[in-house]
């Protein structure tokens, strides 16, 4: 599964027989807002329980509308908006996937969604769709008609690609009539009538009047690399053509199937992603020039031979995919959510409503109610209903990257790269207001109660923040700080391999009392060189880059004793295996949660990341108590009360909840149900 295309795979986890409780995962009917969910929760054996409960947002990649409906693909949730006014879309309803959606297709009572597996959804009842059957294997386009379905698939192990169909006339148990194989990946398929469009290096028509003997009767060159729509004699697609890196809109003349023709060309800035026709005009979303934001194109096409850019319109992120009803279009925007625009006046597309959805989220700050995630935008999340919408709010960040976040008193405090640090009340999540916003070149920040801690190339500034439209400097400690944790009266601050231990109890005369070395760290040219800190009672965890004697990495945990804070020494030691890169760690009781990740350069190979559940109950030989694989590039864990977020570079986030269980009560009630 490649890094673009790929959700928490939770049945992935149902593999662990020895971990997990036994018994397969099975589809579940919804009640209102509840979610289909194709794997069932997950617990261990032992006394820790780990149960997903949510996966929150996610790339938005899909969009087709039936009837008063828009079914989005939302990570790796279908999610179903009633569209009656579509000025004030409202959610309805949501099917719950293993793997993010990539295509959705709607015909009569059935959605038919790829996300990894193509899956069978009933929406008959938009409020409580349900998950009837699956087709085995990678896909990521589809298309329906009557009962036939076509699927593409990718065997990642074999690299063996092509076309399946179909018969779903019982969609919960779809029978493979056939196969069409190709040599690399489909990129797209459009239908019409008897004939399948097939884009792979160029367009393949297929004859498919018997589904179970599909015929290759024409095919294109010069090749349009992807045909989005066919109707009538036309078909529409984009192509990009050997002598310029121009990409252009193309129409083909299909009259003949056996004998296609390309009859014009439209070069376009951008590099579109979708296409839809509506009447006279074709509607092309995509990247925008030079990869900023996304676009959406409207081309006349009354005359084919001739088509005209007739508007344009730039997106604030990537769109994805489009669908086009009456005179709305439907536009997915990769990281935000779907937008919807008026179309009547071509020449000047206008967006009447925008229905934010999380993207995905690479650090997070949590006060135990909600979770603030750093993506597109801050997204707030209620922690107590992780079922999608998901969000509370959100608020519109500066142009510039996220360093670090943190919350608290119904405060999100933000830094920016290159010193900007903004304070933002969030006491109404559903409108966030800026109360503060100044140059400050830092690196690392931390917040408890009514003050902020502030690490700086200069040292520790601890700054009141009671009155948070004009915070006040009031304590500083020497020396560079890449990153600071509080817990109690004392600031943990490291710089390259030192942990530092400053005083706080006085915040107007902070102290540094204590510095421990880490001595075995690699070293790396990207600062700093310890990754992560947590704190409990009197002990510090430190994650970073170990030395090795080969060249693969090692993410390694050490435990360190500051009972007495003046002269902090190691204690335990925990290595990841090789390759394995420590990114965060949490602790909580007894158990350290520490978070390790590979994560591929290359879009074709997989990523994976493990959380491990450490008994460190002796700090002097930290033990694996659970693991758990996460098939994602995991960046970033957080812990709060009972619950782990985890932030994961192209994949949603995901939401955890750990319980520990009494033996003695558990047991019984074991008993009880045989």
């Amino acid at each position: 599964m490649n890094r673009y295309g790929r959700g928490f795979v939770l049945s992935a986890w149902l593999a662990l027989v020895p971990i997990l409780s036994p018994g397969a995962a099975q589809p579940s009917r919804t009640a209102q807002g509840e979610s289909s969910s194709v794997p069932a929760s997950l617990s261990a054996t032992g006394a820790v329980v780990v149960e997903p409960v949510g996966q929150i947002g996610g790339l938005i990649k899909a969009v087709t509308i039936h009837g008063s409906y828009a079914y989005v693909g939302a990570g790796t949730d279908l999610m179903i908006l009633n569209i009656a006014d579509p000025a004030h879309p409202a959610p309805v309803g949501y099917a719950d996937l293993p793997d993010t959606v990539t295509d959705v297709v709607v015909v009569g009572s059935y959605a038919y969604v790829a996300a990894g597996n193509v899956w069978i959804v009933e929406v008959s009842n938009p409020n409580r769709p349900r998950v009837l059957g699956q087709v085995l294997g990678k896909s990521n386009k589809i298309a329906a008609a009557g009962n036939y379905l076509y699927s593409t698939y990718f065997d990642p192990d074999t690299w063996e690609s092509g076309l399946k169909i179909l018969d779903v006339s019982d969609p919960q148990t779809p029978r493979e009539l056939s196969r069409y194989q190709t040599w690399l990946p489909i990129k797209s398929v459009a239908l019409a009538g008897n004939y399948v469009y097939v884009s792979v290096d160029r367009t393949y028509i297929l004859d498919v009047n018997d589904p179970r003997n599909p015929r290759e009767i024409g095919a294109v060159d010069p090749r349009p690399n992807s045909i989005h729509v066919v109707m009538g004699n036309y078909a529409y697609g984009v192509a990009l053509w050997d002598t310029t890196p121009t990409m252009s809109m193309v129409i083909m003349d299909v009259s003949n199937p056996a004998a296609p023709r390309i009859i014009s060309r439209l070069n376009m800035p951008g590099s579109p992603n979708g296409m839809a026709v509506a009447g006279n005009y074709a509607y092309v979303v995509g990247t925008g020039e030079n990869d900023q934001g996304g676009i959406l194109h409207i081309v006349d096409v009354s005359s084919p031979h001739n088509p005209r850019h007739v508007g344009s319109l730039n997106l604030p992120g990537e769109a994805t995919d489009i669908a086009v009803s009456g005179p709305y279009a439907y536009v997915t925007d990769e990281l935000n959510g779907l937008r919807t625009f008026d179309i009547r006046n071509p020449g000047s597309p206008l967006e009447i409503s925008y229905f934010p959805i999380p993207g995905t989220v690479g650090r997070i700050a949590t006060d135990g109610s909600y979770i603030y995630g750093i993506g597109s935008k801050l997204w707030i999340i209620d922690a107590r209903n992780l079922r999608p919408p998901w969000l509370a709010g959100y608020y519109n960040l500066s142009p510039r990257e996220v360093r670090d976040i943190a919350a608290a008193n119904q405060r999100v405090y933000l830094l920016y790269e290159w010193g900007l640090l903004e304070i933002i009340d969030v006491s109404n999540p559903a409108n966030p207001r800026l109360m503060f916003r100044s140059s400050l070149a830092a690196y690392g920040i931390d917040a408890v109660g009514n003050y902020l801690y502030v690490g700086t190339y200069n040292g520790l500034q601890i700054m009141d923040v009671s009155n948070p439209s004009s915070p006040r400097l009031i304590g500083s400690a020497p020396g560079s700080v890449d990153d600071v944790t509080v817990a109690g009266d004392y600031a943990y601050v490291t710089n390259g391999p030192q942990l530092r231990i400053i005083q706080i109890r006085d915040p107007a005369n902070p102290r540094q009392i204590g510095v421990y070395e880490v001595p075995d760290a690699t070293e790396v040219i990207v600062y700093p060189i310890i990754k992560g800190v947590g704190v409990q009672s009197n002990y510090v965890y430190i994650i970073y880059p170990g030395a090795s004697a080969s060249r693969d990495s090692i993410g390694r945990l050490r435990i360190i004793d500051v009972s007495h804070p003046e002269a902090p020494y190691s204690v335990g030691l925990y290595e990841l295996p090789p390759g394995w890169n420590a990114v965060g760690i949490e602790v909580g009781g007894p158990y350290a949660y520490l978070l390790g990740a590979k994560c591929s350069l290359s879009s074709l190979l997989p990523d994976s990341s493990v959380l491990q559940i450490l008994d460190v109950q002796n700090p002097t030989a930290p033990r694996l108590y659970r693991s758990y694989p996460i098939p994602a590039c995991s960046v970033y864990i957080r812990k709060a009360a009972d619950s782990i977020y985890i932030a994961n570079l192209s994949d949603p986030m995901l939401a955890l909840r750990i319980r520990e269980l009494n033996r003695s009560v558990y047991l019984p009630m074991v008993l009880r149900h045989r």
